[in-house]
């Protein structure tokens, strides 16, 4: 769950990761296209992921190495918009893989209807 320090209110959120094939034509998935074969499905492994918890006066971070991926969450103690947002990396290990398509799913208990607005890097 999410709560800023100075409001009560704390969301609840779940990150889910998915993965999608791809098509078997000629055009395959890319940097522009997203062309899969069906609906995602979860991304599975067979160990849990290694975690890497960091809490420091700059920033608190926590890294978790999956086995084709990691993520990294970052929290910076800094005052301001940077301060209130959270900072969210993936690096994808693409040398042994097929063509697929890797997502991260973010489920969370805010009524929104089915309305979402970002930008085209999840930035806003």
């Amino acid at each position: 769950s999410i709560r800023r320090k100075d409001d009560p209110q704390e969301v609840r959120v779940q990150i889910q990761f998915l993965t999608y094939g791809t098509r078997p034509s000629k055009d395959k998935s890319g940097a522009y296209l997203f062309l899969p074969d069906g609906n995602a499905k979860p991304y599975s492994q067979r160990e849990a992921p290694i975690v890497r918890v960091v809490e420091g006066p700059l920033f608190a971070e926590v890294v978790a190495h999956y086995q084709h991926f990691q993520q990294t969450v970052r929290i910076h103690n800094v005052p301001g918009v940077d301060g209130l947002s959270l900072d969210i990396t993936i690096m994808v290990d693409i040398r042994d893989q097929n063509n697929k398509e890797l997502a991260m799913r973010l489920v969370t208990d805010i009524q929104s209807g089915d309305t979402f607005y970002t930008d085209l890097n999840s930035f806003q």
